[in-house]
């Protein structure tokens, strides 16, 4: 449901920003809310504070995390125990050597660097900081990147702040330039009064779209990073309880009362019931 929320969340978005572009009395589109030179003003600016900021190696999560908001979901915690708990079993009828054949079957990528250290880790201790080390590692670059963005997003209304400012200097420059080898009677001064008014307008779309940048773009992919970044941190926790269990040949039925420790009643009840029928 994350995927569907967060395409729901961009057109509902649009829809309410393109509505508000409207002049229903004369039902026309304002074309003055688009500007070339205020988005790259926005833009520009923007990416050239970020590359000031950090390396260009941390950049490339920027790209990806477009990817990664649109594509991937939260992790399942009872999907997780389903699978710990059939190792487990596994591990409890033909012992552990057997899990080495499940290691590539896996589609979690920490479950099975966990399972490869259990594979070459007898000593507890050493199992439990490698994997700990592990996760602290995936905390770290994920926070990193959520770090880009969450500055990105404060760098925006910044940048659009100083392309309004730069417009109405300009703009105010220009009229009184303007205003010095002339005298304008009342036709030109309202004409002049209207050129002010729609070139201060156009400098305001400049901190338009840095606001929409900001709180349309830049935060909320931050928040959904850091949301997909919890639930992997949690599941990546209950994956080193699992392994843990694993390696001291715990029972399954032991393994699993100490895995439902970490989920809501309601998965708690689904997975008992499931292995009811398993006759876990």
């Amino acid at each position: 449901m994350s995927k569907l929320a967060t395409i729901f969340g961009v057109i509902l978005g649009l829809l309410v920003i393109f509505a508000n572009m409207i002049d229903y009395s004369q039902m026309k589109f304002i074309t003055a809310f688009f500007d070339l030179q205020s988005a790259i003003i926005v833009i520009g600016g923007v990416t050239a504070a970020t590359l000031i900021n950090y390396p260009l190696n941390r950049l490339g999560c920027v790209a990806r995390s477009f990817v990664i908001v649109f594509s991937r979901e939260t992790i399942h915690q009872q999907d997780i125990i389903d699978e710990l708990l059939d190792l487990s079993t596994i591990a409890h009828r033909k012992g552990k050597l057997a899990l080495e054949a499940h290691i590539e079957e896996t589609q979690h990528h920490f479950l099975k660097i966990a399972l490869q250290e259990l594979m070459s880790t007898s000593d507890p201790n050493t199992l439990k900081r490698n994997l700990d080390n592990e996760l602290n590692s995936m905390r770290l670059r994920h926070s990193a990147c959520q770090d880009v963005f969450y500055n990105m997003a404060s760098y925006a209304p910044a940048f659009g702040m100083m392309g309004t400012v730069m417009g109405l200097i300009m703009m105010m420059t220009s009229q009184g330039e303007t205003n010095s080898v002339a005298v304008f009677g009342a036709s030109q001064s309202q004409d002049m009064m209207g050129k002010l008014l729609s070139g201060m307008g156009l400098a305001l779309v400049t901190t338009l779209y840095g606001v929409v940048l900001s709180n349309l773009v830049f935060l909320p992919i931050s928040g959904k990073l850091r949301s997909l970044s919890d639930s992997e941190q949690h599941a990546a926790e209950i994956m080193i309880v699992g392994i843990q269990s694993l390696q001291r040949q715990d029972s399954p039925m032991r393994t699993k009362d100490e895995l439902l420790t970490f989920v809501s009643k309601h998965i708690r009840d689904e997975v008992d019931r499931q292995r009811s029928n398993e006759g876990l």
